[in-house]
């Protein structure tokens, strides 16, 4: 086989793998947080909408915000142990993660800067919460830049 064979094979063997890998990423879209549908976690998330309407949205990672955790407690750790994309499904927080559950938690915290007042993604208070710091906290930093969701 000559250097140009070699090189085609190599360019469809990545081709298959990047096509593989969007797959699962429309698959994990596809089925993103199915778990708030289930009655442990829709009838909290109703009363937790009602308070929203009632009350407005709260700043992510704000002590308000905080307080409406906690105010979830039980409903919360459901949907964290059912859900990958959350470093609190691991016992080792994002160092667990896969790059998948990376990708599939940044598009939901892009998804869920899109529900309130603010139009940018709180990634500084993710990243102090969840213990981002270094290369990774760059990627993501890079990844909303060049996306133009800053």
């Amino acid at each position: 086989m000559n250097s140009k064979e070699k090189t085609l094979l190599h360019i469809r063997r990545v081709a298959e793998l990047m096509g593989d890998s969007a797959q699962e990423i429309i698959r994990r879209g596809t089925a993103h947080d199915a778990s708030k549908l289930t009655s442990g976690e829709l009838g909290p998330l109703a009363e937790m909408d009602a308070l929203i309407a009632r009350d407005g949205n709260v700043p992510f990672g704000s002590e308000a915000y905080e307080q409406r955790r906690t105010m979830l407690g039980p409903m919360l750790d459901h949907h964290y142990a059912h859900n990958s994309h959350h470093p609190e499904h691991y016992h080792n927080g994002v160092s667990g993660m896969c790059l998948f559950d990376v990708v599939e938690m940044l598009m939901d915290w892009k998804a869920a800067s899109e529900r309130g007042e603010q139009s940018s993604i709180g990634m500084e208070a993710a990243f102090a919460r969840f213990g981002i710091h270094g290369q990774l906290a760059d990627v993501i930093r890079n990844t909303v830049e060049r996306r133009g969701w800053e």
